[in-house]
């Protein structure tokens, strides 16, 4: 019985299609409400410890091997690369073909070389004693002119005039030049630029400026990502031109990671930001380089230049010495250099392709001349020179010393050209390894940084699908909205668990949505609908319950057995306003003590009486688990096999196949039932009646009539309870209970009903208290 009980508690049969739909409306109610305050008031939550605890289980962002990081210096002491240095990086950057450069900030805006400085200075210098100079002529010609006399006193004015024309044309010319010398290395760094014709500027905004398009400036929560780089990285990508489509930024036609041409969607946050991934060094996809991206630093661009200055000036001193003689003039070293040093001016006065190509081949044949000369050809043909005056012994010891001397000075001067060389080759050959074809970012560590992980997740398509709008609202709503359906059939317990698995299993799905497909949404919110869902649901299923308790005991009150009135009330709601048809036996119980004034049923001094019996009769029938049907006067009415009890008496056995078994077993039950309360009820029992019959019989509950049954079996009963008098008898019963009962009782026949509507007749019998043994 208690594991009934629990599985009761647990299950519940569908109560009623109205409660059923109260509970499952209620519940998407809830679901609905839920998602409309994930909607309009849920904060951004991708940034959170759970966030970042289900990131460490998606796949390694890859690290796209053509980035590159070129780093200026940020700590103090260390000089920054001034507009000079940009410009021979730009020249650099155009002679190894790099793909794209980026530049964080304006490299024309960069700071004068030392050495721009000091031509600078000694410009101004020139100029101002140039312009000073004819000013202090003309001012001691105009005064040469009055002390000779021929300037005349009413010309005077004139003069001077002219004079002061003449000294605001040469403050103009002045200022004109000092403008022009302050842009001269500016100039360098724009026609650099110009050669190179893959820069892209992230120029300062201006204030309330937002940008040049409808999707830029990309952002994320706490950064707006430069409007350069992504220009860039779309010319990179073969021109695409991004469209907006449903929130969501798309990249047409992108071969990604070397694959097929797809289209890169980006998702959008609600307030147009980006979430993305960005790669973790410790756990980086690319094995050979696990440290990160490729960087380099500024300075290590200039060193290049830097090496070819002193390498030039080292050939210089050799040619100087004589070391180049013999050479073929057109493959001197120095003339090489300075061909293509006046290739370049050419080029950065007017750039274009083959002027590009012109200048890249004249470098390349310099050092080409300059690795021939320093291949040892030429310093061994000095030294046997050499050799052969000391082996000639034409020379004294001192001249000897002298040749040794000067032996020595080759030796060294051929090797240290050489190391420079070789030194410049070995740096020029990872340089143009790095800087080839790469994605070139340029500006400070922790901003080239942050723009490359912009450039990586687009490349490598890694973004995160932060959902917001109408679908958070479905996937948020979702597992709600399933288990509301589910909980309106079930009971509170079993609703509990499948709540809870329920959301355990949205967390699990949140999880796994993340780590697989990169949409994000927080489990705290499809599980907080469900669990809100789960609640409700509960309570309305427990508020329903109580309800139906008070409305059972109402409705049925004293009329069933306490175990069938608790079994009723666990069970869920019954349907008391329908009408249900089964087979029961219908039990009549008639008080037939006479009265003093007349028929007791109308003398109202009886009603104590009548009362006392009503009571007393009632108690019998639920005693003996009977169902009272209603009272009328001094008839009370009983069954047997209600549909209240039906369920009940089966206690979860299948029902009895045999009809005809099923109303012996009925049968004999009623009998039991009427002769034990015959029996035990000595003082009253003496002036009480009982009729019984058995079939068909309609039940149903009303305000009016509370439970009620009509039928053939119930109007049987009443005549046979009254009839029992006039034949002395105590139990009356009809053929037909009598046939369902067999041979188990032992019954008299004592005459015939006859029904005045169809002439049918119908025997009944006396039952005796004694059954067959």
């Amino acid at each position: 019985m208690v594991l009934q009980k629990i599985l009761i508690f647990v299950y519940s049969r569908p109560m009623s299609k109205k409660i059923m739909s109260i509970r499952f409306i209620l519940a998407v109610f809830i679901a609905l409400s839920g998602a409309w305050v994930v909607h309009v008031f849920a904060p951004d939550l991708s940034d959170t410890p759970l966030y970042q605890d289900f990131k460490a289980f998606r796949p390694a962002v890859p690290i796209a091997r053509e980035i590159l990081l070129i780093e200026m210096p940020v700590e103090s002491g260390q000089a920054a690369p001034d507009a000079f240095d940009w410009a021979e990086i730009l020249l650099l950057m155009a002679e190894f073909d790099v793909g794209q450069g980026v530049f964080l900030f304006p490299p024309t805006e960069a700071p004068p070389s030392e050495h721009g400085l000091k031509l600078k200075q000694q410009a101004l210098t020139k100029r101002f004693d140039e312009e000073f100079s004819v000013m202090g002529s003309n001012v001691q010609a105009f005064f040469e002119a009055i002390r000779l006399g021929a300037v005349r006193s009413r010309d005077s004015v004139r003069y001077v005039d002219d004079l002061l024309q003449l000294m605001d044309s040469g403050k103009s010319r002045l200022i004109e030049d000092v403008r022009s010398i302050d842009e001269t290395e500016t100039v360098l760094v724009n026609q650099a630029l110009l050669v190179f014709g893959r820069a892209w500027i992230d120029f300062p905004m201006a204030q309330g400026e937002t940008g040049n398009s409808d999707y830029l400036p990309l952002h994320s929560v706490d950064r707006t990502w430069s409007t350069a780089t992504f220009m860039a990285l779309m010319d990179r990508l073969g021109g695409v031109e991004p469209e907006l489509k449903d929130g969501c930024l798309v990249l047409p036609g992108v071969r990604v990671s070397g694959g097929a041409a797809l289209d890169v969607v980006i998702p959008l946050g609600r307030d147009g930001s980006l979430l993305f991934e960005i790669p973790d060094p410790e756990r980086s996809a690319d094995e050979a380089r696990p440290g990160g991206y490729r960087r380099l630093s500024a300075e290590a661009l200039v060193g290049p230049a830097e090496l070819e200055a002193g390498l030039y000036e080292s050939l210089k001193k050799m040619e100087g010495s004589g070391y180049l003689s013999g050479l073929d003039p057109e493959a001197y070293p120095t003339s090489l250099y300075e061909h293509f040093l006046n290739l370049r001016r050419e080029m950065l006065a007017i750039p274009d392709g083959q002027r590009l190509v012109a200048w890249r081949l004249g470098r390349e044949r310099f050092f080409t001349a300059t690795r021939n000369f320093l291949d040892g050809r030429a310093e061994q043909r000095l030294l046997s020179g050499y050799d052969e005056l000391v082996a000639s012994e034409i020379l004294d010891e001192s001249g000897a010393d002298r040749i040794q001397e000067l032996r020595q000075l080759v030796v060294q001067t051929f090797s240290d050209s050489r190391d420079l060389l070789d030194e410049l080759d070995a740096l020029r050959l990872s340089l143009d390894a790095e800087l080839r074809g790469s994605f070139c970012i340029i500006g400070p560590e922790a901003d080239v940084g942050a723009e490359a992980g912009l450039v990586n997740a687009i490349i490598n398509d890694r973004f995160i699908d932060g959902l917001w709008g109408q679908r958070l609202n479905r996937w948020a709503a979702f597992p709600g909205l399933m288990v509301a359906m589910i909980l309106a059939f079930t009971g509170p317990l079993l609703s509990f668990l499948i709540g809870a698995a329920v959301a355990a299993a949205s967390v699990g799905l949140a999880a796994l949505f993340f780590i697989h497909a990169g949409m994000w949404i927080h489990p705290a919110l499809p599980a907080g609908i469900v669990a809100a869902v789960t609640l409700v649901s509960i309570l309305v299923c427990l508020a329903l319950r109580h309800l139906n308790k008070d409305r059972l005991r109402i409705a049925y009150g004293a009329r069933v057995p306490p175990r069938l009135m608790r079994y009723l009330s666990s069970d869920g709601l019954i349907q008391t306003a329908d009408v249900h048809l089964v087979k029961a036996a219908i039990l009549a119980i008639r008080y037939i003590r006479p009265g003093e004034h007349g028929r007791p049923e109308e003398d109202a001094g009886q009603a104590g009486t009548l009362k006392s019996f009503q009571d007393a009769a009632s108690r019998a029938i639920v005693k003996r688990g009977g169902v009272v049907l209603g009272a009328d006067g001094f008839i009370v009415l009983g069954a047997f096999g209600s549909p209240l009890e039906e369920k009940y008496s089966r206690n979860g056995k299948e029902p009895e196949p045999d009809p005809a078994r099923a109303m012996s077993r009925l049968a004999n039950r009623a009998c039991a039932a009427t002769l034990d309360i015959m029996g035990p009820e000595t003082a009253v029992d003496n002036f009480w009646r009982y009729g019984m019959d058995i079939g068909d019989c309609a039940f149903f509950h009303s305000d009016a009539g509370g439970y009620s049954a009509v039928g053939r079996p119930p109007v049987y009963a009443r005549i046979l309870s009254g009839l029992a008098l006039k034949y002395s008898c105590r139990i009356l019963v009809t053929q037909e209970l009598k046939d369902a009962i067999g041979e188990r009782w032992v019954t008299r026949r004592l005459d015939t009903l006859v029904a005045k509507s169809s002439g049918k007749e119908e025997a009944f019998y006396e039952l005796s208290g004694q059954p067959w043994h």
